[in-house]
């Protein structure tokens, strides 16, 4: 692939930071604050965030403002490119101290401008009121998606395949299987999952639990949401499933890994975005992932300091309540008090490992941030998974659910665990387009 800046980094830039010169105030083009000569005192203060290409690799570097620009030659230096390496380059004006929240709400209205609950309608997701929610009757699917997600993934992913299109069509055909088909959304970045339970359960508040039956499918960060729903609220729930969820955290989100994971994340949305048109139908779109890492490459990388060879302390990873939550480290009390649930809700759960095949140049990245052999083939500086996985959660945490009080380990029962075993094209963000999958889910949702 080019070092030029591609089309399709260009468009995620101009969604996540659009160009400044669009901005009322007059400012110094990047490209010319670089340039011998220019003065400091007439920069605007901008910074920066770029990816780029080094090693194979894509990774952000931050760079700060003009009157910094000592420490922005650090930062180039510790991880060894040279500016011609880089891909895309996103300017933005400098966050103040206290924003790094207001950043996270604009990222994730910016990824889903739509909250609450949703119908699946004459082709396309509509608003409910709670008059509407009070009428409903009967069975009725429920789907929560999630990090960096909308409602709209599930129907663009099932409508990618044959079956999937069959299996949509069924499900969201009013008296065939169920008499309404709806779709929470909500921010998965700015507030924790239980917060977004919360609302749920506010927004399911109008159901006649005497007249209405819930199944839900839940994806990635949506299992928790569910989860907490189920704790905190008394919803008339029959059947949960888990679809790739990190029901007990992701190493993506461990503390120390945070930049790590950001770089993860871009190689993955380019690998996405990169797909030979013969293999397309395995990969989904890959702007919203590819937005997501933007976006918090955006708003975290001066706190972050992205690039450079300074520790990280644990505690910044707080400053995403949506990852902390799904952080896989021994202390997360979050998990604590989550499990075991309160429900007699059927649960199952679905998921892979993912394991591309050694001839795809694609993920040929994918070996600097995973471990799952008995010899690391690299240093480890951005090693992030030391276990199978699915590109984004560890394969071990989708069906453990705690423990009971005699300290045992809670499992998804076996008979309701689907587990697709090792596939090169089944990774987390095309469950949806797996044909086993679609099988289980069909069985199911009977």
């Amino acid at each position: 692939m080019s070092n030029n800046p591609s089309a399709f980094w260009a468009e995620v830039a101009q969604e996540v930071a659009p160009p400044m010169a669009a901005a009322k105030t007059s400012h110094s083009p990047m490209q010319q604050r670089r340039r011998r000569g220019f003065q400091p005192e007439s920069d605007d203060g901008r910074e920066a965030v770029n990816l780029v290409r080094d090693d194979g690799v894509l990774r952000w570097v931050y760079e700060p403002p003009q009157q910094q620009q000592r420490s922005a030659r650090r930062a180039w230096r510790a991880v060894g490119v040279d500016r011609r390496d880089v891909v895309q380059c996103l300017e933005f004006p400098p966050l103040g101290r206290n924003q790094i929240t207001d950043g996270l709400v604009l990222l994730d209205k910016k990824l889903n401008l739509q909250r609450g609950l949703h119908r699946w309608r004459d082709g396309g997701w509509q608003p409910m009121a709670a008059d509407e929610i009070a009428a409903l009757e009967g069975r009725v699917l429920l789907l929560v998606h999630g990090t960096f997600s909308k409602g709209q993934m599930y129907d663009t992913e099932f409508n990618a395949t044959p079956d999937g299109r069959d299996l949509f069509e069924r499900l969201t055909t009013p008296g065939k299987t169920y008499a309404a088909v709806l779709s929470f959304e909500h921010a998965t970045l700015s507030v924790a999952p239980w917060l977004n339970a919360v609302e749920l359960i506010d927004g399911l508040a109008p159901l006649a639990a005497d007249r209405v039956r819930l199944d839900v499918v839940c994806h990635s960060r949506g299992g928790l949401v569910v989860g907490w729903a189920l704790k905190l609220g008394r919803l008339p729930v029959d059947q949960v499933i888990f679809v790739g969820s990190p029901l007990m955290g992701t190493s993506l989100a461990a503390p120390n890994r945070l930049r790590e994971a950001l770089d993860l994340l871009a190689n993955m949305a380019d690998a996405m975005a990169n797909v030979a048109t013969g293999a397309a139908l395995a990969f989904p779109p890959a702007k919203p992932l590819a937005m997501g890492a933007a976006g918090l490459a955006r708003v975290l990388g001066r706190a972050l300091n992205l690039g450079a060879s300074l520790p990280i302390a644990d505690a910044l990873v707080g400053l995403v309540p949506g990852l902390m939550s799904q952080s896989r480290v021994i202390n997360n009390l979050e998990f604590d008090l989550l499990f075991p649930l309160p429900t007699q809700a059927q649960l199952s759960g679905i998921g892979v490992t993912f394991k591309p095949k050694e001839i795809d140049q694609r993920w040929k990245f994918w070996n600097r941030f995973t471990n799952v052999t008995d010899q690391l083939k690299y240093a480890g500086a951005d090693l992030i998974f030391d276990q199978p996985n699915d590109l984004v959660v560890d394969t071990a945490s989708m069906n453990h659910m705690g423990k009971d009080k005699a300290g045992k380990k809670l499992l998804i029962a076996e008979i309701d665990w689907m587990f697709l075993g090792e596939k090169p094209d089944t990774h987390h963000c095309s469950y949806f387009r797996d044909g086993d999958a679609l099988e289980f889910l069909d069985r199911r949702l009977k």
